[in-house]
């Protein structure tokens, strides 16, 4: 059975009072019946379960229950590319969705954007990169990165919890070779093995202490330190034993 073969496009009803939360969106179409089980499912496209993320002859009718299914059509989407698709982009983010979140996306090229019913996962908010075949999916347990190494052009997945930091998303996309971050001001590349952090970030661990160092500093010092990381002077990378590595910033 060919997954790439034949696609449908789903339009959810004009009069679905959630229309706008609701794109028109794309799904296999096998006419031999969607098998109970399909090891060639990708993570990318959520968890397989038959009737949910394809489309069949025995399944068309509970389908168009709440959207207008068009007929089959040959599949023109290059190797590799996810196959649950949305065909027009959400206007705005919505419903939870974080604005912050959703601009770092934006600005790391990840522009097709919109509420996508993947199987396996509920209230899925997915952003698509047009040009990497790559994927950011926002859902109920966090968010779930579907990237490429910039230098071997494999295939990575990560995730993030709820709650995380700017610089922690920053530092998974710079994994993926996205650099969402339009400071002007040049930055100190950080060690291979750390991730940059925001002067709020860094002030707030020098001031609770949460750092192996702590014991070895002083007020003057933390003080100093948060001074000159509002100030630009410095920057802060935070290393994977929870130690801080400071910087100075480059000067124009």
């Amino acid at each position: 059975m060919d997954l790439t073969r034949l696609r449908v496009a789903v339009r959810p009803h004009a009069d679905d009072p959630h229309r706008a939360e609701r794109p028109e969106f794309s799904v296999p179409y096998l006419p031999d019946g969607c098998p109970a089980a399909e090891p060639r499912w990708s993570p990318i496209d959520g968890v397989y379960s038959p009737h949910q993320g394809t489309v069949c002859p025995d399944c068309l009718p509970r389908w168009r229950r709440d959207a207008d299914i068009s007929a089959p059509y040959p599949n023109l989407l290059p190797s590799g590319n996810p196959l649950v698709i949305l065909l027009e982009p959400a206007p705005t983010p919505a419903r939870g969705v974080s604005l912050d979140l959703a601009t770092c996306l934006d600005e790391a090229g990840f522009t097709r954007a919109g509420w996508l019913p993947l199987p396996g996962l509920a209230d899925t908010f997915v952003w698509d990169h047009p040009a990497d075949q790559t994927r950011v999916i926002l859902h109920a347990f966090g968010v779930e990165f579907h990237l490429r190494h910039p230098g071997t052009g494999q295939r990575f997945h990560t995730h993030l919890g709820r709650r995380f930091s700017p610089a922690r998303l920053r530092h998974l996309l710079a994994a993926g070779g996205y650099r969402p971050d339009t400071d002007s001001v040049p930055h100190p590349a950080p060690p291979p093995e750390g991730w940059a952090l925001d002067s709020d970030e860094t002030a707030l661990l020098i001031t609770i202490a949460d750092h192996p160092d702590a014991a070895r500093g002083s007020l003057v010092l933390d003080a100093a330190l948060a001074e000159a990381l509002h100030a630009g002077w410095i920057t802060a990378v935070a290393m994977p034993d929870g130690s801080l590595v400071f910087a100075f910033r480059s000067q124009r």
